[in-house]
């Protein structure tokens, strides 16, 4: 587990740069389990980007006022 969750930070670096990102396994972790736990994982980099846009949106156009 401790390498698929490696792997996948390795693969979002860009868009977890700068972040502390603490992930819990609540249950018991199979290998067919992987795309499902992959999914999950692109769901909340993304979240974290559109975050990300959104500050980096609201701080330009503070600056533009």
């Amino acid at each position: 587990m401790k390498r698929v969750g490696r792997e996948l930070f390795r693969s979002y670096a860009l868009q977890l740069t700068g972040l502390d990102v603490v992930i819990v396994i609540r249950k018991h972790f199979e290998k067919q389990d992987f795309s499902l736990f992959s999914s999950e994982f692109e769901g909340l980099a993304q979240k974290i980007q559109k975050c990300r846009d959104l500050s980096n949106f609201s701080s330009a156009s503070t600056k533009l006022a």
